[in-house]
């Protein structure tokens, strides 16, 4: 359905620049169509001027956010007295010649210059067209100009006063969209080591900072808890998770009316413990009683940042803007309150409260003497027995989800994104937790993606635990939870037709070339019970490399008795290999990996596994002989 929206002041004839903010269960279409009236006027013969009639015309805003901080490069700008005025820079151009009005809107007093082509910072007054301080409605600034269709400016966008920071939001108002991207270079200076384990300042470079913005509103559907160092549950809150694709330091900062406050935690927020995982927190570094944090982002890594007031009871719109060396996902995932109306018999309207529909998904399983084993984060240092299951966890719909367990064993839980690396659980690791669901159970709250890969390790608190557990999963929707885990598999003697195992840091090593590092490997003997031509392929997450021998492998040297060797040629780095073989002869497959000390999982396919048997063999590695023991 469509609907109109119309904005008006209170007072008549009152004008300036404002930002309108829409918050609810999805993003909405939003387009200004405000009609602006212009009257054409045409000369007449008499030098007098007489009236057109009045052509409606639609005005188009271009927005774009950012925070003027230490960070920012400084000059001396027109009308100023020193260097020290922090600025950011614009390149602008217009699809369509006409007038523009370009403004900021926000608490800072902001002073705008618009330049024809480069800006030099050491010459501000080349290629100047105008500047202005303050606009006819008072500060920030206001240009009115006549831009010119496809030639580019630069708009400067700086202070009134000296070595004034904080956030703004820019405004260009006229005919058309405008390209709009910011080119501010950042001063990172460098810090190279001497020889006397001192740290000195190498020479400047520069950094270019990309912004993110995101806006919300608190409001009475909002969740509300007590923030640390209070007691009282009287503050409204958002949620949003945070990521970014390049490791380094940012800058999160807020820009409202209200008086907000910052936090950001790592991994998971728990309302009930907010001081948990809690990296950084900041009342008022922002200026005008906005929050700045000043933090170092790891790649990849899941954060929560905590939007609320520093007063209870409080309410109102805001924006979050993160500036920094990449780009910031910044999703809201706070789940706000609805209200029911409902009628009743006396046409009396009543309400009632829920929190929408929650599909539960649950899966059993049981750790075994058979499942896999590691050593787990925050585990025992000496131990790598922790047994534990994996479950591949996909959602339909994106939405902040609830996974616990349910047990008489004290368990522990990690979710990952995407892959889940045994010898490595600290990567992808995106929440994990202990007991929050008590009694010794784990819960984890997360906000899953659509149609996205996650894996959920469940394990135990204590190692050498085996038992029936239960996985819970709670969420606006039914989840896809799949249980992958790969049973061990040591020593067997069982001939099978397929063959899956592991290679760990305990299995055997060699050089798969003389000039190479080395490699974990694993052999595996071949009996046919039909003489033909078969099929070898590896299916494994790591970059496989496979060796076909006759009768023996020596790891010491491991071109003898070489039939065949294949890298990736089943597609997806896995090996596939063809070779005729005859009945009663014996053969040694042997799986490794392209890359050296790689280890995970595989599996060994063949194209008829009714007349191929498959058996593990154990390798000692000698220089002077092959050695195989059954």
């Amino acid at each position: 359905v469509r609907y109109t929206l119309v904005i008006t002041t209170f007072n008549q004839k009152a004008t300036g620049p404002y930002t309108l903010i829409v918050s609810g269960l999805m993003l909405v279409s939003l387009t200004r169509t405000t009609d602006m009236a212009v009257t054409q006027v045409t000369r007449t013969t008499t030098e007098g001027y007489e009236t057109h009639p009045t052509i409606i015309l639609n005005i188009f805003n271009t927005t774009a956010s950012s925070i003027l901080t230490s960070d920012n490069p400084t000059y001396m700008r027109p009308g100023g007295s020193n260097a020290s005025y922090y600025y950011d820079t614009f390149s602008l151009m217009v699809p369509m010649g006409g007038n523009y009005d370009i403004g900021t809107d926000g608490a800072l007093d902001t002073f705008g210059s618009l330049y024809y082509g480069d800006f030099i910072p050491d010459h501000p007054e080349l290629n100047i067209i105008t500047y202005n301080d303050d606009g006819s409605e008072g500060p920030p600034f206001r240009l009115e100009v006549v831009l010119e269709a496809h030639v580019r400016y630069t708009l400067v966008i700086t202070t009134f006063n000296q070595k004034a920071t904080g956030p703004y939001t820019l405004i260009v108002s006229g005919l058309m969209l405008v390209s709009l991207t910011r080119t501010t270079d950042m001063a990172v200076t460098q810090m190279t080591r001497t020889t006397t384990d001192r740290y000195s300042t190498a020479e400047t470079t520069n950094a270019y900072m990309i912004n993110t913005t995101v806006y919300s509103a608190l409001s009475l559907a909002n969740p509300r808890y007590a923030r640390p160092d209070t007691s009282n549950s009287t503050y409204y809150y958002d949620t949003f998770n945070v990521k970014t694709n390049i490791t380094g330091l940012y800058t999160i900062a807020s820009n409202s009316a209200i008086d907000t406050y910052g936090f950001l935690y790592n991994g998971s927020f728990f309302p009930n413990s907010p001081t948990r995982n809690l990296v950084i927190s900041d009342d008022e570094s922002g200026g005008n009683a906005q929050f700045r944090l000043s933090v170092y982002l790891q790649s990849y890594a899941q954060y929560v940042l905590v939007v609320t007031t520093y007063y209870g009871n409080v309410f109102g719109p805001y924006m979050v803007m993160t500036s920094g060396l990449g780009h910031v996902h910044i999703l809201r995932t706070t789940a706000t309150i609805t209200t029911q109306i409902t009628s009743t018999a006396t046409s009396v309207i009543n309400t009632k409260t829920t929190t929408g529909y929650v599909f539960n998904t649950i899966a059993s399983s049981i750790w075994t003497a058979k499942n896999p084993t590691y050593a787990r984060p925050h585990g025992s240092n000496s131990s790598r027995n922790y047994h534990y299951d994996t479950f591949n966890v996909t959602a339909r719909i994106a939405g902040q989800y609830t996974i616990a367990s349910n047990s008489t064993i004290d368990t522990y839980g990690y979710f990952y994104n995407g892959s889940f690396i045994q010898n490595s659980p600290l990567w992808n690791l995106a929440a994990f937790d202990d007991d929050s669901a008590g009694n010794g159970q784990f819960r984890l709250n997360v906000y899953l993606e659509s149609n996205v890969a996650y894996t959920l390790v469940a394990t135990t608190f204590s190692d050498n635990t085996t038992g029936r557990y239960t996985v819970i999963v709670q969420g606006p929707t039914r989840v896809s939870i799949i249980l992958t885990t790969i049973e061990s598999v040591t020593n067997t003697t069982t001939p099978t037709s397929s063959y899956t195992n592991m290679l760990t840091t305990n299995s055997p090593t060699f050089r798969r070339t003389k000039d190479s590092d080395l490699s974990y490997f694993q052999a595996i003997q071949v009996t046919v019970l039909t003489a033909g031509t078969y099929s070898f392929k590896s299916d494994s997450l790591l970059d496989a490399y496979g060796y076909l021998y006759e009768n023996n492998f020596n790891p010491s040297n491991p071109r003898a008795n070489l039939l065949a060797e294949d890298d990736d040629s089943g597609g997806n780095q896995q090996f596939l290999m063809d070779y005729p073989m005859q009945y009663g002869s014996g053969y040694i497959l042997v799986f490794t990996t392209h890359n050296p000390r790689m280890t995970g999982t595989f599996s060994i396919l063949t194209s008829d596994p009714s007349k191929v048997n498959l058996k593990y063999l154990h390798i000692i590695p000698v220089s002077s002989s092959p050695a195989i023991s059954k």
